[in-house]
């Protein structure tokens, strides 16, 4: 079972790492966002505030 699983590569292995890719997406898109939130601290920059 488990030489088995080595020889080929897992379908979990494959949503593993495409999980890990969305998480680094969602990172750097956050991180983008707060940088470009600093350099223009504007009331717009800031939709979800006005709740």
């Amino acid at each position: 079972m488990a030489a088995d699983d080595r020889d080929r590569p897992d379908e979990r292995d494959e949503q593993v790492t495409a999980e890990v890719k969305r998480g680094r997406e969602k990172l750097s898109l956050s991180y983008s966002a707060r940088k470009h939130k600093a350099a223009r601290p504007t009331s717009s920059a800031i939709p979800d505030r006005k709740k």
